[in-house]
């Protein structure tokens, strides 16, 4: 490699070479160079480099250089070599990568579904591949490892690959929700001292109740009795209740069933929405999975009672008094929630082993039905009755496939949650990755440097970490013949928690080249977005990104759950605020880079800052989470994350700021999130309406921008895992398309999720006059889970995420996270376009 060299060589000088299973050896050769070379390891989030080098060397091949070492997983492997001349003017940048094969992963027995109210003990068995001709009982030279759930390493302890299996306590099963535990083979290769690993194997469970089966925000009509039907695994028998499916009783309207269905009556069926709850109780103990009741009294006595009120877990509740002296026994609350006690008397007499209290929690199935609505649905229509059969681009590499775009020249461009790299998918199916810049900073007392760490992920039990990857990838939009994307760091849990979690807004512009004097993309452009807080930890959580009145605009929204007052701010893009090797952990680096906020009165114009506009005048504070430019008037409209409202932001109106009340904003307990109601996220917006989705409640409202008033309409989906993720607009065919995604680890079905659209033309029809009774048209599909998996990810399910349309062509391509991958659908011929919207 020559540093004068301007054009990389079809065949350069650097290649890397894999021996002996798990050594892989990085080959090298210079002219004209200094003394030295730089070489980076270029796949996050390891980024371990090799580091400095020497530059020329007799014992490589060729009088080369060389460099080996071990590594313990195949996968992608990627670097880059940096040399300068002897003067260090002059500098050129190489790469070289390699697709290491694995080991075969072992196959795995157990996993599935725990009753929460019975856990009783699991076994995992695994039996290894016979292709890997490894010592069956030898476990100094060949072994299986394992992976605990929401665990970060593997397991020290080695077990035999053969007739061997791992028990899971009962206890570990306690709690709802996923539980995947992870199983691969390893072994030392001859010579080594460093293990080679298979790729894992998952093994999941899943614990919890009795759920619905058939779809959920259920579409009937009144007059004709219903069956609903559901399961009957967990506890001894099933508790329904509804306020308005069935009929009262004494005390409130329910029943208890040992069958697995039940028939509502037409007499309770009239219009409008209805629920009805599942809940899963054990007898004769009285457990139910909807309630966690607090210790009972141990003796015979009086109990004063504390008021029904929300309640920290190991709050006092009350107090029992024991008529034979024994000690005061204090009761507290078993869990955080409201307290509801037994008694409405705040004194009274208990007896031994009696119920004082108890926490509802969320843990129920709640079925939707909708009763005479003017939308019909084709739930379950094959996707190939209207596009080709699928075509399924895999991924590399590390992160969970997110929002997805179509691009110039109708390339695919990805984001992915948990990464530091950009996807590109060409129109001919060519996938490349893209890395994304970082800063190295020296590593004291050694000649190698480290990646900046801007980003810290937060992970479950308040455990958090500095990290070289953005949690928070939620957007790729074109903007002026550009590709722009967001890096929001990671989403915090808790206000109290703290740590370095900067945002960035990144540029791809296709139509520059990437020079060899670089070590990054050229056409990459890094704007860091700057901190406002006094340790400089920023923590803008960036969501939303849009581009409208020459300015890139951004969702600050400071975190969905905390109280922090989230912003929009905004700029106006110039290549002098790039900083694509800024480092994070000096700051006088942040303070000094040139993009800052704006000081009063400053304007990104003028100035070349970034314009703030704090949603502080409201209360309780707006979660600002996505962005959509109005086609017409080029305002901004934004999503609230707490559920309260829909926005809209016009910088030429003397009143910029607007807010919409939304009618229902879902905070009654357990209906939505808590704190987040509805949790509306994903908008577009059209020449006459504007849409949100709201994750949580499965529902999509329509804002009309000329009467000021909300429509909706409840998606069908097919149980409680599946959320409503994303929208997009198509105006061709006047359509609205969303995904339906299932992001558990543990599906309870794994064909659930799904696309779909609305007929928007048959929507306005319908709201011009709705006594006309016109209906609204609407297709969910299936078919999509026959879709190949990839080899390294058999088995897995398809949480289907980000959507785009193809304007030229009306293909659509869907973010596939789980088995990683853009699923890419062609129309056929017909089905598109059909018409064009207002």
């Amino acid at each position: 490699m020559d540093p004068f060299q301007d054009v990389i060589p079809a065949q350069p000088c650097f290649r890397a070479v894999v021996s002996e299973e798990n050594l892989i050896t990085l080959e090298w050769r210079t002219v004209n160079s200094g003394p030295l070379v730089y070489i980076y390891d270029d796949v996050a989030p390891r980024y371990r480099d090799p580091g400095v080098k020497a530059a020329r060397c007799n014992s490589g091949p060729e009088n080369g250089c060389a460099v080996s070492y071990r590594v313990t997983e195949g996968g992608l492997y990627r670097w880059k070599l940096m040399v300068e001349d002897q003067d260090k003017a002059y500098r050129t940048h190489v790469m070289t990568e390699l697709m290491l094969a694995s080991p075969f992963a072992p196959d795995v027995t157990g996993g599935g579904y725990v009753d929460m109210l019975a856990p009783s003990s699991r076994e995992i068995g695994w039996q290894p591949d016979a292709r890997n001709t490894w010592p069956e009982y030898n476990i100094d030279r060949a072994w299986v490892e394992l992976r605990y759930p929401d665990a970060l390493h593997w397991k020290n302890k080695r077990f035999r690959r053969s007739n061997a299996n791992f028990t899971i306590p009962a206890s570990a099963l306690s709690i709802p929700g996923d539980f995947v535990y992870a199983v691969r083979d390893c072994h030392l290769p001859p010579g080594s001292q460093v293990k080679f690993c298979s790729a894992k194997r998952r093994v999941a469970f899943y614990v919890g109740h009795d759920y619905f089966h058939g779809w959920n925000n259920r579409y009937v009509s009144s007059g004709e009795d219903i069956e609903i039907d559901f399961t009957t695994k967990s506890g001894t028998i099933r508790l329904l209740y509804s306020d308005t499916l069935m009929p009262p009783t004494k005390f409130f309207s329910a029943a208890l069933t040992h069958e697995p269905s039940y028939t509502i009556k037409a007499s309770q069926l009239v219009t409008g929405s209805h629920k009805i709850h599942l809940v899963s109780c054990a007898l004769p103990s009285g457990k139910c999975t909807n309630r966690v009741s607090a210790d009972r009294v141990e003796s015979t006595g009086y109990v004063k009672q504390e008021l029904p009120d929300f309640y920290l877990k190991g709050d006092i509740i009350a107090r029992a008094t024991a008529d034979d002296g024994s000690p005061l026994q204090l009761i507290r609350a078993p869990i955080t929630g409201v307290v509801h006690f037994a008694s409405k008397f705040p004194r009274h007499r208990v007896e031994p082993n009696q119920l004082i209290a108890y926490v509802t929690t969320e843990h129920k199935d709640t079925l939707n039905i909708i009763v005479d609505s003017p939308v019909e649905w084709e739930t379950g229509r094959d996707y190939r009755n209207d596009f080709e059969p699928a075509v399924a681009h895999n991924i590399e590499g590390t992160g969970q496939a997110l929002d997805v775009s179509y691009g110039p020249n109708d390339g695919i461009w990805l984001t992915r949650e948990f990464s530091n790299s950009i996807e590109h998918v060409t129109p001919a199916g060519e996938v490349t990755s893209i890395n994304l810049p970082l800063a190295r900073t020296a590593v004291r007392g050694s000649k190698k440097y480290r990646a900046v760490q801007p980003f810290t992920i937060w992970m479950p039990g308040n455990v958090s970490g500095a990290t070289t990857v953005s949690s928070l990838a939620e957007r790729v939009v074109p903007i002026g013949g550009k590709m722009w994307f967001t890096q929001g760091g990671g989403l915090r849990h808790d206000k109290q928690l703290i740590g370095i979690n900067h945002s960035r807004v990144i540029s791809f512009d296709p139509s520059l080249r990437d020079l060899s004097s670089t070590e990054y993309d050229d056409r990459l452009c890094v704007y860091n977005i700057p901190t406002d807080d006094q340790n400089s930890y920023g923590d803008n959580e960036v969501l939303g990104l849009t581009g409208a009145h020459n300015r890139i605009w951004i969702a600050e929204s400071r975190g969905i759950l905390n109280g922090q007052v989230s912003s929009i701010s905004s700029f106006v893009p110039h290549p002098r605020m790039c900083v694509n090797h800024l480092d994070f952990s000096d700051p006088e680096a942040l303070r000094s880079q040139d993009l800052q906020y704006c000081h009063s009165e400053q304007t990104p114009e003028q100035d070349a800052c970034i314009e703030k506009i704090k949603l502080e005048a409201l209360s309780p504070s707006v979660k600002v989470a996505h962005l959509a430019t109005d086609p017409v008037d080029h305002s901004i409209w934004f999503s609230d994350a707490s559920g309260q409202c829909l926005g809209n932001f016009n910088p030429e109106k003397s009143t910029p700021l607007r807010i919409h009340k939304l009618d229902e904003t879902h905070k009654a307990p357990f209906d939505g999130f808590p704190g987040l109601g509805g949790l509306p996220w994903s908008v577009q917006a059209n020449g006459s309406a504007v849409y949100t989705a709201e994750y949580a409640t499965r529902h999509i409202l329509r804002f009309d921008k000329k009467t000021a008033s909300f429509d909706e309409i409840a998606i069908p989906y097919a149980n409680s895992q599946v959320r409503l993720h994303s929208l997009a607009l198509d105006p061709s065919s006047d359509r609205l398309w969303f995904t339906l995604s299932n992001e558990f680890e543990v599906p309870v079905d794994t064909k659930a999720s799904t696309i779909g659209y609305i007929d928007l033309e048959s929507w306005r029809i319908h709201l011009a006059n709705p006594k006309q009774g016109e209906q609204i048209f609407g297709v969910i599909y299936s078919g999509l889970d026959s879709i190949s998996a990839p080899t390294n990810r058999p088995n897995t399910h398809q949480s289907f995420r980000g959507i785009s349309i193809n304007p030229n062509s009306g293909k659509l391509a869907i973010g596939t996270s789980g088995r990683e991958q853009i699923t890419e659908l062609t129309p056929v011929s017909g089905f598109w376009p059909l018409k064009s919207a207002p």
